[in-house]
């Protein structure tokens, strides 16, 4: 998802202004889209689906829980702590390599995925960490994350399922960025099916 603001004014870009833009674009598609987001977009999904409920059908990947991301603190402790220390001070929190993918992986692969980031916007990241209230979503929602994900864990991603009412997918041998990772095919594929069977279910009602 593109910030909602200009990059020299990304240190002060909220989840509101993501939520914002994403509202926005949808009223000018020419039909009800199917929302997708990662990491944090995934957080401005969640909170689009509250306030638009004509979404079909909405794909998380590699989701924080929809209350707080006090666990993606932690997981960065452990895994990343100069990121996370970059990140508190307001500098650019670049993952290592190492971080962003699982071991399905090659390092140069890796290496080359981290050199691609964007900054991050630092006062919409701090929103997905602190307490936020759970948002009604009613959409049908896939939750999607890599089994080795070393910032979203598998637990996170299953707790992130679980508050939403469904179950979290998770890849084997893939990482934080599943769908840049080898093996991503497969994650492709697996979307696809289970968009078409959300479709031919919606027909059927």
């Amino acid at each position: 998802m593109a910030a909602a603001r200009s990059p020299e004014h990304l240190a002060t870009t909220t989840l509101r202004h993501y939520e914002h833009d994403v509202l926005q674009t949808i009223t000018e598609l020419p039909a009800p889209p199917v929302l997708v987001g990662h990491c944090l977009g995934a957080v401005v999904v969640q909170r689009v689906l509250e306030r638009y409920r004509s979404a079909p059908a909405a794909v998380l990947l590699s989701p924080p829980p929809p209350d707080h991301g006090l666990a993606l603190l932690g997981a960065l402790a452990r895994n990343d702590p100069a990121a996370l220390v970059r990140g508190g001070l307001g500098l650019e929190a670049r993952p290592r390599p190492a971080t962003l993918v699982g071991p399905a992986t090659p390092a140069e692969e890796a290496a080359a995925l981290a050199g691609r980031l964007d900054r991050e916007p630092v006062l919409a990241a701090l929103q997905v960490a602190l307490p936020r209230r759970v948002p009604a979503v009613r959409t049908p929602v896939l939750v999607i994350s890599g089994g080795e994900d070393r910032i979203v864990t598998p637990a996170t991603a299953a707790r992130t399922a679980r508050l939403l009412g469904t179950r979290a997918h998770l890849y084997r041998g893939l990482g934080h960025n599943l769908l840049l990772e080898r093996g991503w095919e497969d994650v492709l594929q697996d979307v696809l099916a289970w968009l078409g069977r959300t479709q031919a279910d919606a027909r059927r009602r």
